[in-house]
């Protein structure tokens, strides 16, 4: 599993929109959706709220 689907299968299993995970992360919905498709590398620090979020460790995401 890419960084990129664990990141997007955690926020599923959590029952939160791309829209949540992008407000929570002070980003636009696109600039989340485009995270989630892997076409985008977010920033370290959104990196780390992402992770928070979902309660998985930034260390995990590979």
């Amino acid at each position: 599993m890419t960084w990129y689907e664990q990141i997007k299968a955690a926020r599923k299993k959590k029952e939160l929109t791309q829209q949540e995970m992008a407000d929570v992360c002070g980003l636009t919905l696109r600039s989340y959706q485009r995270i989630e498709v892997g076409a985008q590398w977010p920033a370290f620090p959104v990196l780390l709220s992402i992770c928070t979020k979902l309660g998985i460790k930034a260390v995990n995401i590979r």
